[in-house]
């Protein structure tokens, strides 16, 4: 009998071989199949059809069963939050970096205005005490965050029809907004320290700007009023620096 329960023991602790592989396995299919949906989404923002495709035309392209999408994304919103996530964690990892000396120059006018938060130049960057108030670090962040929500303007729109009337976060409340308000601020913190701005709470500050550079205003203004890209962030850089510079 002590043999046969020792065989049967062995029989068990071989048993959980497979069963290891096979949950690693399925992991490896669960980011495959994430991975085919996400690409085939990119590839549809890039030819502006993904507004208007269906649940059903993303399973099929990404050769996945309509199950196997469902199991992962409720509906076209959630695939938009999840790369909306991943690239606004790039673009926040990019702000807290801080600008270059060269791309410094640019937001306040000494150049041209910075076409992308990925043009890197590879030259020192800016030192908290340099020369450059900190009131243009602060265009230089809303410059950035206006670029983003420009090119993100179909995911954006896609989040906010599909969770329309459902309960979400206020825009303040969202993690994305709490670590640009957690920058802001210190940017203005910093400006106010060194005497460049009246004394304000930099908190409040950094809210109101959180609120004007929002993409429901960005876009409005776009649709209604045709301003562009640069017009918009100048009006509103330009908006708070009057009213915060001594």
């Amino acid at each position: 009998m002590r043999g046969l329960n020792a065989g049967n023991k062995n029989k068990k602790k071989l048993s959980k071989g497979p069963e290891a592989l096979s949950s690693k396995g399925v992991a490896q299919v669960e980011d495959e199949y994430k991975k085919r949906i996400l690409n085939v989404v990119k590839d549809m923002l890039h030819k502006g059809t993904f507004e208007e495709a269906t649940m059903s035309q993303i399973a099929k392209l990404a050769d996945i069963g309509q199950g196997s999408l469902y199991r992962r994304y409720a509906n076209k919103g959630e695939i938009s939050s999840e790369l909306l996530r991943r690239s606004s964690e790039a673009l926040l990892a990019r702000l807290e970096e801080g600008p270059s000396k060269e791309e410094l120059a640019r937001s306040k006018g000494e150049q041209g205005p910075v076409d992308s938060i990925d043009s890197r130049d590879s030259v020192d960057l800016v030192d908290p005490l340099a020369d450059y108030p900190s009131v243009y670090r602060l265009k230089w962040t809303l410059e950035n965050i206006v670029n983003f929500i420009d090119e993100q303007t179909e995911l954006l729109y896609v989040i906010k029809a599909e969770f329309m009337g459902k309960h979400q976060l206020t825009q303040f409340e969202h993690p994305f907004f709490e670590r640009l308000n957690v920058l802001i601020t210190a940017l203005l913190t910093e400006a106010a320290g060194r005497g460049e701005m009246k004394t304000v709470s930099p908190s409040l500050a950094a809210n109101a700007i959180i609120a004007v550079v929002s993409p429901d205003v960005y876009m409005y203004q776009r649709k209604h009023y045709a301003t562009t890209k640069e017009e918009f962030c100048e009006g509103v850089f330009s908006l708070f620096k009057s009213g915060l510079i001594e």
